[in-house]
């Protein structure tokens, strides 16, 4: 079994090696492992070919994290071509090359997380607020999030689909209060904050969580669903009544955390 195990890990080698040739040496243009379909030769009574192609399976979750997780379908086979002991077939999903760059389909969309996006993100260390912050770092399936205005001490490194980052304006769609920047001086909206730090708001369509800000403590009332993220828009809005006192003065201009 142990072998035959090794020989669909070794498949699922040369399969990496063939996407990552098709994506110009650079594995991280792969962004999910569609769908695996393995082959093994073997005799009539022989029922455990799941196993045997685990090999390959486990070696895709090894190499590319969550992103790794796939369909798949293990078939017995009375021959296979060479006498070989197994045969794997893969479906990937990889970027497309873009003008605009690493991470952006042909429209200048992004296709994934980058540096440099802004998102909101609970507070971990109070976890009743919610503020601006900043993708500062990804790596494989975790991202580095720190908070605006803050010390790194308070940034946190989280996995891909955590539900505790979200795109700016999910916030605005449940009714949350929004926690400004640090020092942040004058009325906060997402538009023009954008603007003033000549930055991107990572998209909507660019996040994985299943749920939206799970570690929240705040306001019980607040019942943040899936729909506040994907309808989530950066648009100006209204100074409220506490943000026009700051402007004039009346307020310190600096937000608690």
């Amino acid at each position: 079994m142990d072998e035959a195990y090794q020989s669909a890990r070794l498949c699922g080698l040369n399969l990496i090696a063939q996407v990552k040739a098709a994506c110009n040496g650079d594995l991280t243009k792969v962004k999910r492992v569609v769908k695996l379909v393995g082959f093994v030769n073997s005799k009539d009574d022989f029922t455990d070919q799941p196993k045997v192609i685990n090999g390959a399976s486990d070696l895709m979750v090894d190499v590319f994290g969550e992103n790794g997780r796939h369909a798949r379908s293990a078939v017995g086979v009375n021959t296979l071509p060479l006498g070989v002991t197994t045969e794997v077939e893969a479906i990937f999903e990889v970027e497309v090359d873009s003008p605009f760059g690493p991470g952006y389909d042909k429209k200048g969309q992004p296709t994934r997380l980058l540096p440099g996006m802004k998102v909101e993100a609970v507070d971990r260390f109070f976890g009743d607020i919610i503020t601006v912050a900043t993708v500062k770092e990804v790596k494989g399936d975790e991202v580095l999030i720190g908070f605006d205005g803050w010390p790194e001490s308070y940034d946190y490194w989280c996995k891909i689909d955590d539900g505790d980052f979200q795109p700016p304006g999910t916030s605005m769609r449940a009714q949350a209060r929004l926690s400004p920047p640090n020092g942040y001086v004058g009325y906060f909206d997402w538009a023009s904050y954008l603007e003033e730090t000549n930055s991107i708001a990572a998209p909507p369509q660019v996040f994985r969580s299943k749920t939206v800000f799970p570690s929240f403590k705040g306001d019980k009332a607040i019942k943040f669903e899936l729909w506040h993220r994907m309808e989530a828009q950066v648009v100006p809005l209204p100074p409220t009544q506490e943000q026009m006192d700051r402007d004039e003065g009346k307020g310190s201009g600096v937000s608690n955390k």
